[in-house]
């Protein structure tokens, strides 16, 4: 991003991927961290004289992935805001951080009613995030998009906004993967409405029985103990389907302000995606439960 290169902006890079560094390293002598030439590798990027650093890394516990991503924004004062990318797979967890408050890095009044507009937040019925800000750190420029995504279904993270900058699995989790597989072999693909509106006389027979097959009233080797509890689930889902529907921008161009020393919103991208709920369900990912 800047070419210049110092040794502040060669720490705050450092300090920035260190704990996918130290994930990979922790149980490491010295002489083989030493050995391990980390960027010799494609994935990952050291560019100090443009700001930016990419660690993507597989670490010993279960064969878990870690990935940090930072870049440098500089300031008018000669200071950097620096803007981190985290993501760690075993845990489900995303992060979007920085070295300064986040709210004072992103554009004046920033939030979900950037994207949706005609939202009332107030009347929101959940307690959990449905959004995250994917955030694309570019290796060279200022330019930088930022996209609305669909936290995976079934993470749960509770939240008194449906917009995060952070989410991970918890004990709330739950794994939600028998709805994606009820999407894919639906032969009515009204089933699903009629799920999540509790109108089960509507549901076609065939499908009713591949619902019935999900159950188990014991709730040892299904997900769902009734017929009502899925119901309960769908609705939940759609509700998140309708907000999705509502956005207006999906994504925005943001560039860098050095005076004002935060982002501004440069571009508004016209959301113009359409699908029916079925294809929502499908296309979405799953929380896939612990990896060890």
């Amino acid at each position: 991003m800047y070419c210049q290169t110092n040794d502040t902006l060669k720490e705050l890079l450092w300090e920035s991927v260190s704990p996918c560094f130290e994930a990979l390293t922790s149980e490491l002598d010295p002489h083989e961290v030493e050995k391990l030439n980390l960027f010799e590798l494609e994935e990952n990027v050291y560019d100090v004289n443009n700001g930016y650093i990419k660690l993507s890394l597989s670490y010993p516990t279960c064969g878990c992935n870690c990935s940090n991503i930072a870049g440098a924004y500089k300031q008018q004062n000669k200071d950097y805001t620096i803007l981190i990318n985290e993501a760690w797979s075993c845990s489900s967890e995303r992060k979007l951080h920085s070295n300064r408050p986040i709210d004072s890095v992103l554009p004046e009044g920033f939030g979900i009613n950037t994207f949706i507009p005609s939202l009332t937040t107030e009347k929101l019925p959940l307690d959990q995030a449905i959004f995250f800000l994917n955030l694309q750190i570019p290796r060279k420029g200022t330019e930088t998009k930022v996209t609305l995504e669909v936290i995976p279904f079934g993470i749960n993270f509770s939240s008194n906004s449906p917009l995060t900058y952070e989410y991970s699995e918890s004990d709330k989790s739950k794994n939600l993967n028998d709805i994606h597989y009820l999407a894919s072999k639906v032969k009515d693909k009204k089933t699903l409405d009629y799920l999540a509106e509790s109108t089960h006389d509507s549901i076609d027979h065939n499908d009713l029985e591949l619902i019935n097959s999900l159950i188990d009233p014991n709730h040892t080797s299904k997900a769902f103990q009734s017929l009502d509890k899925l119901s309960a689930q769908l609705r939940q889902l759609k509700f998140i389907f309708y907000l999705y529907h509502a956005i207006e921008y999906r994504s925005l161009i943001l560039d860098w302000d050095q005076e004002a020393q935060r982002f501004y919103i440069k571009t508004q991208i016209p959301n113009k995606e359409t699908m029916d709920f079925r294809s929502f369900l499908l296309r979405n990912d799953y929380w896939q439960g612990p990896s060890c």
